[in-house]
């Protein structure tokens, strides 16, 4: 008898504990949001022109840069042929969010408050955007320009 509550305790707890996995883990995903914030336009957009076989170039200038601004940087793939990705940058004052567009070298990169309670100044973002110029206009052949 007190086996079969041992093995019944024991079911019961595997469960709960694979249950409690799945919400952990389920949790973490909603947590990091990779796409634009809902009804939040960009306060600077970015366009990039590369070659397609620039990625990797792109990606190094991209950390290089989430470094020196103290970024949490996250680059996933968004398509099994390996040629789209999206970059997720942010902190506890902004996001930065880029991805490819559907024109072939085109990638676009939106800069966003993280908290529109509390915005950051204009100029800040300005910063940003020069900043990550100088970083991108290592890489040869690329184009970056600024949209409005």
């Amino acid at each position: 008898m007190l086996e079969k509550r041992t093995k019944m305790f024991v079911l019961i707890f595997l469960i709960f504990a694979l249950l409690a996995i799945g919400i952990l883990d389920t949790s973490r995903r909603v947590r990091v949001n990779l796409s634009k914030p809902p009804g939040q336009a960009p306060i600077r957009k970015v366009d990039i022109t590369l070659a397609q076989d620039q990625h990797d170039q792109l990606f190094e200038q991209l950390r290089k840069f989430a470094d020196k601004n103290a970024l949490a940087i996250r680059i996933s793939q968004t398509d099994p042929s390996g040629e789209n990705f999206l970059v997720y940058m942010w902190s506890a004052d902004i996001k930065v969010i880029g991805v490819d567009s559907g024109d072939p070298g085109l990638f676009e990169i939106g800069f966003y408050n993280s908290d529109e309670e509390r915005p950051v100044p204009e100029s800040f973002f300005d910063e940003e955007v020069s900043d990550l110029e100088s970083f991108i206009s290592e890489i040869p052949n690329v184009t970056f320009s600024v949209k409005e």
